[in-house]
């Protein structure tokens, strides 16, 4: 990955691995204002399918469930990822029965092999969600899935997470 930068001062700049390494890694997931990038290069890779979606539990149990996560995501996979939230269901395209109530819960994204999907889902599976739909779809599908909860016209996008961050606001007793 490469990324073509004008910085603040009006300087022009190209970052990669080799060349401004600090706002290299800065770009790739700490958030914003390091300056405006012009073009950026990366690695593809094919994926047709992944298995995943969410799984949810009582927000009574968001500090049991955030410490679980962090310990299960440090060890996990690296081709298993997951989204930590707390929120209210709105509606559709939840059941009717979790509509308005609270929630912390998980949306995971597995890109490894699929036949080992339910043998990595299985400690998930094991914290017993109250509410749990996940599975082998295509990859567009888990990226549009929250789209119809969201402001239309906005550019929503979630890519990552840093659990200690959400530790530390949500459960510091943890």
């Amino acid at each position: 990955m490469e990324a073509d930068m004008v910085l603040a001062d009006g300087s022009f700049v190209t970052v990669n691995k080799d060349q401004y390494q600090d706002l290299y890694w800065a770009i790739r997931g700490g958030g914003g204002n390091f300056g405006v990038v012009t073009s950026f290069k990366f690695q593809a890779h094919p994926l047709k399918t992944v298995y995943g979606g969410p799984t949810l539990w009582p927000v009574e149990k968001t500090p049991e469930i955030m410490a679980w996560y962090q310990s299960f995501i440090e060890s996990a996979p690296e081709d298993l990822n997951g989204f930590f939230a707390t929120m209210v269901i709105p509606g559709p395209p939840f059941p009717e029965s979790l509509h308005l109530k609270k929630f912390c819960g998980v949306v995971w994204c597995y890109t490894g092999d699929a036949s080992k999907a339910e043998e990595i889902f299985k400690p998930i599976t094991e914290m017993n969600p109250i509410f749990q739909h996940v599975g082998e779809m295509p990859y567009p599908a888990i990226q549009t899935m929250f789209d119809g909860l969201l402001p239309p016209g906005h550019q929503w996008y979630w890519r990552g997470i840093f659990s200690m961050t959400l530790m530390e606001i949500w459960a510091p007793s943890i």
